[in-house]
């Protein structure tokens, strides 16, 4: 589950790739609002034999309702996109 989250907070929010990411060469979580272009999100990777790595929230992102996917480029250059069906959405509401 995906939670709608406050535009000034600065927790953590965990998502998983399918996939071990020891060695990649770049873990990006990229946000998308319609209409606008892509943003990456700063990730830390926290797990990388069970793919599980955190967006590190500084508290920046606008409030909106983003598509929001993680994208690997392995240690040998394959690329990889989670989740595979469909991007997950992220609400950020604005903080009261």
């Amino acid at each position: 589950m995906i939670p709608t989250v406050p535009s000034r907070d600065t927790e953590r929010l965990p998502y998983r790739a399918n996939m071990d990411l020891t060695g990649a060469q770049s873990v990006v979580l990229v946000a998308k609002l319609p209409g606008r272009p892509s943003v990456d999100l700063p990730t830390a990777i926290v797990d990388a034999v069970n793919g599980e790595v955190e967006y590190v929230r500084d508290g920046a992102l606008p409030p909106g309702v983003y598509s929001i996917e993680l994208q690997v480029v392995t240690a040998t250059g394959r690329k990889a996109t989670f989740p595979n069906e469909a991007p997950l959405t992220l609400t950020v509401r604005a903080s009261l």
